[in-house]
């Protein structure tokens, strides 16, 4: 398996943005055009195009809406035959990110939160980044980033509306 520079897209409101990076971890994708404000806080997945037999990274960005947030949770549901390999934290914003398995195997539960810090994550961007692999015999096509049981908390463990956008990988047919 060769490995990936990363890839990464986010959607705000119809609008795709995309950048490419390579190195370890230097690049989050931070350049989020000005949007109009959503009325509900947003996660939205990356939408992403790659070839077979790659290891790429995904993209889940936080769009607040104005609204104090502090902690978000939510399921990453993958078809096969993609598998998330980890997870990671955006190092900019100051919590911690927990991920595991969902019994069915079909995807991952992150648990984003701080128990030394309580403060709102304000900026709207990427919140965290998980490893995808595709293998080489996956077919070409279109791939759901299914983003669901969505759930989030205000600074003082309030509960908050929040919305989703799911994503996509696009596998490209390979070069005869």
């Amino acid at each position: 398996m060769r490995r990936a520079a990363y890839a990464a897209g986010v959607r705000l409101n119809g609008t795709v943005s995309t950048a490419t990076t390579s190195g370890e971890w230097d690049g989050w994708w931070t350049a989020v055009s000005p949007q109009p404000r959503r009325s509900v806080p947003t996660l939205t997945a990356s939408m992403l195009t790659v070839s077979p037999d790659d290891l790429i990274w995904f993209e889940v960005a936080l769009d607040p809406a104005g609204r104090s947030i502090a902690a978000v949770q939510n399921d990453v549901i993958l078809p096969p035959p993609l598998r998330i390999q980890e997870c990671v934290m955006n190092p900019q914003i100051d919590k911690s990110i927990f991920w595991a398995p969902l019994v069915d195997a079909s995807g991952i539960r992150v648990l984003v939160l701080s128990f030394s810090n309580s403060n709102a994550i304000l900026a709207v961007g990427p919140l965290y980044r998980c490893a995808v692999t595709v293998p080489a015999d996956a077919e070409p096509g279109r791939y759901s980033i299914h983003l669901e049981n969505a759930a989030a908390s205000d600074p003082v463990a309030n509960p908050k509306q929040i919305a989703v956008e799911d994503g996509s990988i696009q596998v490209a047919p390979t070069a005869p």
